[in-house]
């Protein structure tokens, strides 16, 4: 990787830390979405499907699944979505370290949601990610 383009990503990660969530959550909100419109979100819709567009089934679906795991917390209000490793490129390809990336994850699970079931108000809180050092990313999900 170029040096420049490994420096200004620190520089990123300096000023991303510096924003405060809602101006996060603004701009990570397109990001989240067009990562999930490369794919993701068809395969998402087929589960959402097939598992008759019940929530608990959807994500006790996510167990059978290679790279996503899914726990119902409390059934029809909070679930949590499980990555076993980070597949974010910025990550993966070396130009981001910090976790304040991850709000683009939220920001495609609130997307997916929303496009597979728009009636409900969701809130996702993360609780834990590979990139700050923990064995997985875990994103909890509430119905509000």
């Amino acid at each position: 990787m170029p040096d420049f383009i490994k420096e200004w990503f620190g520089w990123f990660e300096k000023g991303i830390e510096q924003v405060d969530q809602k101006e996060k959550e603004k701009l990570f909100s397109v990001c989240g979405s067009r990562c999930a419109e490369t794919g993701i979100i068809k395969l998402y819709k087929d589960i959402y499907d097939k598992s008759c567009n019940d929530l608990d089934i959807f994500f006790s679906k996510f167990s059978d699944m290679k790279y996503v795991g899914g726990k119902v917390v409390s059934p029809g209000k909070i679930y949590e979505i499980i990555f076993p490793e980070c597949y974010c490129d910025l990550y993966t390809k070396g130009y981001v370290q910090t976790d304040a990336i991850c709000e683009c994850s939220k920001q495609s699970i609130l997307y997916v949601l929303k496009t597979l079931n728009p009636e409900l108000d969701y809130e996702v809180e993360k609780i834990s990610t590979v990139i700050a050092g923990d064995e997985e990313c875990c994103f909890r999900v509430t119905i509000v």
